[in-house]
Parts: structure tokens; C-alpha cells; sequence
């Protein structure tokens, strides 16, 4: 636990001085015209891990040749990192002292800050400390056990870990669980631990320093204001699962999430930090590699990031009337058309069960209902939330400025005139986002940052200091009274081990890795009980997941299917009324080392002879399952 315990320290602080020393590094050497270094350093951190991965996803090359590759490389880029920063210790030093005595000097900005910092450990400290459970982990945590575990980045599918059954292309040429696979890997550490306590420490506090350039780049006598009147409504986010605020908060570990909390801001921040600025190569350069950043955490980045890059694309011109810069920001899309082509050749031409994923993602994209999507499902049925949002984008088209209609109003008006047009719902879902996840498109209306852009612009139309105090506390009790905190959702409790996975899960692990000496075995369990133990481990294969009957029938394995089903699944789990021939015969065709069976079945069953009980207690019993 002592160990566990400096780990959780010891990674994300690792991983703030890797971004922050490698971005000042960059921005000195290379005089990009940004003002974060961090940011800059979280870009190549994601970035350059996607572009040094992909030819080995690309042509399935071992994960441990890729694992000392990055190791190598970022290692020397630290280094070297380290280097240029003591160069320049001293004005780095002075810079820091003038920032601390400008926040200490000013009594009402430090209570402001104190407040922004309570807002941000009152997350950490319920994300940290508590459970949150998504069993879409079983899948994607189970790809970092499955990278180590085989050494290999494609062709088995991770929920399982049976080699028989193909990986889908939909999650092909994704890097973001590829360095989560390379900092288990590096700091020997579980990847349940990893993602769940260890990650979000990283990836919120690094989502509040993006937001808080965001809002120094609005208007920097504003800042503070801006950033907890952000964190307040991402905290009262929770009226809908759908949200960008739920995703941040609930799954932050979660490569979408990760789009959402880091990338989606990322990019505004650099249109609002570049407004007025002339692009030159090293800034499309950066930019190219901000787009294959956010792209390599998450599919649906690959069509979310482009559609966004558009519509801030759009929005800058039709503002500025600046064609020669506005047809040198094309340049960055055309630099990362590689990637985006190669995500579509496998989506197209990987057959799986005759069709290609792109045919499987996109079935029922005819019969999509735009209301359903938006209202039901992104809304949840909060359509006042979507009043307060068009009355949130009048307040600035007609009382901000003109950099922000083009920020936050054109853009918007860009999406719903194009990708997120009614009218289009059936094209754009059949062509671009797939049917299941179009209502994401819905994450670029971007409304946290819409909602805070609106009170900022009221505020600062407030000229006495009293009226914008009080203006300010008026805001923030709207904020809480219209919304529903994330953690009283019915969601959260508190964590039963430091897995925060099923404690039955956990415990069957612990016994079967005990009782194999942890050699790889294949493991019978009913499905309640194995979503967390691809994401614990990637040596123990689980033929009964989550995703069991979608992977056998896309790898034209319907008849294993209907065997694992009618012999194994039914009589065992659900009707609990066993013949054991038939159960025995089916063991073995599907390699089983262990079985899980319920404890109350045993007594009106037969048991094999081949079956060994290691473990028992009032719910379930293990076997060991001799197979002679």
C-alpha cells in the first residue's frame, strides 16, 4: 500500500514536469507564439506518442519494441528538455517569484483562488476516493492488459483475450491506450489502478490548467472569475449523462473523455490565443500536431476534431475576411489526411462476418430522429437547458466582441447549418459519425464554455465592483439551483479495494492467479462478474463478456456462439440446471482452466469429476477444471 501510495504521487507529478519542461523546451527553441508551455508539452506528450505508434498498429509490430522506442525517445527529450530550462533558470525563477507576489499582494484575487483551488480538490478528493464504475472499461482498459500481456496492438480482441476472435477495426489506430500501456509498463503499476485512481489526478488538474489559459486568453482581468464559474458548472453538469461535463467527471480516464476534458479546449484556446496572429509553418506544424493529438485519443475524434477544426475554421473568416490566412489553416488538415485515410481503409475493407465496420457502425443511420438524439439522449429531457443555451449564444452575438461571435456564435452557427443539421441527420450519420454515437456531434456546441462565456459578458458590462461581486454570487447560486452535481447522480460510492472494481471480481483474480502460479488460463464466469477481469489482468481470457455475442457473431463464429450459450451460459447461470456431460464437452472445446459457478446450483446438480473446488463461499464457488 506504501508503494501504491508514492505512486500516486510520483506519476502525475512525473507527468506535469514531462509537459511543462518539454513545452518550455519547444516553445524557447522553436518561438512558437503560445504563452503555455504546458500545453504545449501535453500536445507532444499525446502527439508524438500517436505518430511514433502508428506504423506499429499499422503492421502489427511488437508491443515491447514500441515500448523501448517511446521510452528512448522521451527520455532523450527530457533530457534535453532539462537542459534548455537551466539555461534559462533564472528568468524562469523571476517570472514565478513576480507571479506569486502578484496573487499574494492582491487580497480578493487570493481568496479567488483558494475558492478555484477548493472547487478543483473537491472533484479530485470524489474521483480519487470514491467509485465510479463504467463497464465499457471491460474493453478499454482490457486493450493496455492485452498490448503487454500478447505484445501485440491489433488482431485479438481485448475483452476476451481469445486469439480466435478479431479485434474490430472501429478501435484500430487509437494511440491513447497505447501510452497508458506504456506507463503501466514503465512504473509497474495495475492498469485498473492506473486508470481509475492515478490517471484522473493527471488528466483533471491538466483539464483546469488548459481552462484557465482559456480564460486568461477571454480576457485576463476575468480569469479566476471565469475558471470557477467553469468548475461550478461542470460539477452541476450531472442533468445529463451525455454531457461534456459527465464525461469529464465520471470517466475521466476514458480516451473520449480525455478528448473532451483536454482537446476540445486545447483547440479553442489556441484559435482565441492566435486570433490575430499570422500563421507561420511552425505554428500549421503545432497545429497539425494538436489535430493528431486529440485524434489519437478516440475514434469519434477522428470526424469530431476535423468538424471542429471547420467550424472555428469558418467562424475566424467569417470574422477577419482574411482569405490568405484562412487558406493557410487548410494546411494543418492536409498534413494529418494520412492518418484520417488509413482509419478509413480499415473501417471499409476489414470484413467482419461479411460486412465492413464502417457497414456495422452505420446500420440504422436512415431511421435516426434528430429530436431523439439531441433532446432524449444528449439533453436527456432538460430542453431548458437548451433554451439557456440559445439564450447563452444571443447574450454574445449581441454583447460580446467581435473575437468572440467568432470564437463561440459562428462556429456554432456552422455546426447547425452542416454537420449538425436536421435536415442532414440521415447523411451525416450514414457518411461521418456512425448512427450509435451521433449524438457526440452535440459535444461541440461546446455549453459549459458557451454558459460561461454568457456570465462573463454580463459581468463584465458591470462597471462597480460591489454590483460584480454580487452579480458574480448571483451567477454562481444559478449555476447550482437550474443544476444536479455529478456525485449525487445515485452513480457514486464509496470504493470497495483500490482496483475500484467488484470486490467478487477482484478476489476470484487473486485466487485463480494464486492457484496457476499466474501462467495464462481461460476462465467460465457469469457475465456480472467478469467486467473487471480483462481490466485487472491480460493473462486470464474470459469467453463470457460483455461483448460476447456481438465478437462471435462478427467473427462468423455464430455456432461456437450458440454452443457457449445453450451449453454454458443458460443451464449454468440462468436456469442453473446443468447436464454434465454436455457441460463437460463443452469445457473443453472451449479450453477451460476455471469455471465460476453459484454456490446454491451445486446441491441439485452433478459435479464432473474433472471439476476441483478451490474456493467457496455462500454466493459463488470456484473450479479447477482438469481437463484430462
Amino acid at each position: 500500500m506504501a508503494i501504491l501510495m508514492l505512486k500516486l504521487f510520483i506519476i502525475p507529478i512525473f507527468l506535469f514536469i514531462f509537459c511543462g519542461t518539454v513545452g518550455f523546451a519547444i516553445n524557447k527553441v522553436t518561438k512558437l507564439e503560445n504563452k503555455s508551455c504546458y500545453i504545449t508539452g501535453l500536445v507532444v506528450l499525446f502527439g508524438m506518442t500517436f505518430v511514433i505508434s502508428t506504423p506499429f498498429m499499422l503492421f502489427d509490430l511488437k508491443f515491447s519494441t514500441l515500448y523501448a522506442l517511446i521510452i528512448g525517445i522521451y527520455g532523450i527529450v527530457l533530457a534535453a528538455s532539462i537542459v534548455v530550462l537551466f539555461s534559462d533558470i533564472g528568468n524562469v525563477y523571476s517570472i514565478c517569484r513576480e507571479k506569486c507576489h502578484e496573487i499574494i499582494s492582491d487580497r480578493r484575487r487570493c481568496c479567488l483562488y483558494i475558492i478555484l483551488l477548493i472547487t478543483i480538490l473537491f472533484q479530485l478528493f470524489m474521483i480519487v476516493y470514491y467509485q465510479h464504475g463504467d463497464i465499457d472499461d471491460s474493453y478499454y482498459l482490457a486493450q493496455v492488459n492485452t498490448y503487454i500481456s500478447t505484445g501485440r496492438l491489433t488482431g485479438i480482441d481485448p475483452a476476451s483475450g481469445l486469439e480466435y476472435l478479431k479485434s474490430s477495426s472501429q478501435y484500430s489506430l487509437v494511440g491513447y491506450e497505447v501510452l497508458l500501456a506504456v506507463l503501466k509498463q514503465f512504473f509497474r503499476v495495475n492498469t485498473a489502478v492506473l486508470a481509475h485512481t492515478i490517471w484522473p489526478i493527471f488528466a483533471l488538474v491538466s483539464h483546469y490548467i488548459v481552462i484557465w489559459k482559456l480564460a486568461k486568453c477571454i480576457d485576463d482581468r476575468y480569469a479566476i472569475e471565469l475558471s470557477i464559474m467553469y468548475s461550478l458548472i461542470t460539477i452541476f453538469g450531472g442533468w445529463s449523462g451525455y454531457t461534456q461535463s459527465s464525461f469529464v467527471l465520471n470517466r475521466i480516464w476514458q480516451g473520449k473523455a480525455v478528448f473532451v476534458a483536454l482537446f476540445i479546449p486545447i483547440l479553442l484556446w489556441y484559435f482565441a490565443e492566435n486570433y490575430n496572429n499570422k500563421a507561420r509553418k511552425r505554428d500549421i506544424v503545432f497545429i497539425a500536431l494538436i489535430l493528431l493529438a486529440g485524434i489519437s485519443t478516440t475514434t469519434v475524434a477522428i470526424y469530431l476534431y476535423p468538424i471542429m477544426y471547420f467550424c472555428l475554421w469558418c467562424g475566424k473568416f467569417i470574422d477577419t475576411r482574411n482569405i490568405k490566412e484562412t487558406l493557410k489553416l487548410c494546411c494543418p488538415i492536409i498534413i494529418i489526411l494520412p492518418w484520417i485515410a488509413a482509419k478509413l481503409v480499415f473501417m471499409y475493407k476489414d470484413k467482419l462476418n461479411g460486412l465492413s465496420t464502417y457497414d456495422i457502425v452505420t446500420d440504422g443511420a436512415d431511421n435516426l430522429s434528430y429530436i431523439a438524439q439531441l433532446m432524449d439522449r444528449f439533453l436527456s429531457g432538460h430542453s431548458s437547458m437548451l433554451l439557456l443555451f440559445i439564450a447563452a449564444l444571443i447574450i454574445i452575438a449581441f454583447e460580446g466582441s467581435r473575437r468572440d461571435r467568432g470564437l463561440i456564435v459562428y462556429p456554432v452557427i456552422c455546426l447547425e447549418i452542416t454537420f449538425a443539421n436536421p435536415l442532414l441527420i440521415g447523411f451525416v450519420a450514414k457518411y461521418i459519425t456512425g448512427a450509435d454515437v451521433y449524438w457526440r456531434i452535440f459535444w461541440l456546441l461546446d455549453m459549459p464554455i458557451v454558459f460561461t462565456m454568457a456570465i462573463y459578458i454580463i459581468i463584465k458590462k458591470i462597471n462597480d465592483k460591489n454590483h460584480i461581486a454580487l452579480a458574480f454570487i448571483l451567477m454562481d447560486l444559478a449555476v447550482i439551483s437550474l443544476g444536479q452535481s455529478i456525485f449525487e447522480n445515485g452513480s457514486w460510492a464509496k470504493r470497495e479495494n483500490v482496483y475500484k472494481l467488484d470486490q467478487r471480481t477482484v478476489d476470484i483474480v487473486d485466487i485463480i492467479h494464486a492457484d496457476a502460479n499466474c501462467n495464462a488460463s481461460a476462465l467460465l464466469l457469469p457475465e456480472e462478474l467478469s467486467y473487471g477481469v480483462r481490466e485487472l489482468c491480460g493473462d486470464i481470457k474470459v469467453p463470457i463478456n460483455r461483448y460476447s455475442k456481438s465478437t462471435f457473431f462478427s467473427n462468423e463464429q455464430e455456432q461456437k456462439y450458440n454452443i457457449l450459450e445453450n451449453n454454458l451460459i443458460i443451464p449454468l447461470y440462468i436456469e442453473q440446471n446443468w447436464d454434465i456431460r454436455t457441460v463437460d464437452n463443452s469445457l473443453r472445446e472451449f479450453d477451460i482452466d476455471y469455471l465460476v459457478l453459484y454456490t446454491a446450483s451445486l446441491t441439485a446438480n452433478d459435479i464432473s469429476d474433472n471439476m476441483e473446488c478451490i474456493y467457496q463461499n455462500d454466493e459463488y464457488t470456484i473450479m479447477k477444471y482438469k481437463k484430462s
